[in-house]
């Protein structure tokens, strides 16, 4: 072999090592993120679920009390809750799919679960509001 070759066959054994060792770097790296992803991802997914919890739980004590009151309740009142409870099961059921979701789509569908959430918080409170306001 010719020294020229040997010296380009060096060459290009250390470009592939160090390309090697890049890549294996660049694996790592991305394999920490994706970690971190998951992590972050769960986390969400487990503050979304005790929130959600605790809106069950308001909402149970907001029916609990239209049926303490009984026939007393305002039509009003009744239809609004039966909206605000099926905006929370609609909730939940996105829950479920923001839990299935692919990494491309878990950004989107989180951001309309928050959006959800908000609403439902703005539903369950107006309706407190409005029981208050009839006596109840």
């Amino acid at each position: 072999m010719k020294p020229e070759s040997a010296v380009r066959l060096a060459l290009g054994l250390a470009l592939l090592c160090g390309c090697s060792q890049k890549t294996s770097e660049s694996s790592v790296t991305t394999t920490q993120s994706d970690t971190a992803g998951v992590a972050a991802r769960s986390q969400t997914e487990r503050e979304i679920h005790d929130h959600l919890a605790a809106t069950r739980a308001h909402i149970d004590s907001l029916r609990a009390e239209t049926a303490r009151v009984g026939s007393n309740v305002d039509a009003a009142v009744s239809s609004r809750l039966a909206q605000v409870e099926a905006e929370r099961d609609t909730a939940e059921a996105r829950l479920g799919r923001l839990q299935q979701a692919t990494r491309e789509e878990w950004g989107n569908l989180q951001s309309g679960v928050a959006t959800m959430l908000d609403s439902l918080d703005v539903g369950v409170d107006s309706l407190r509001a409005q029981m208050h306001r009839h006596g109840h």
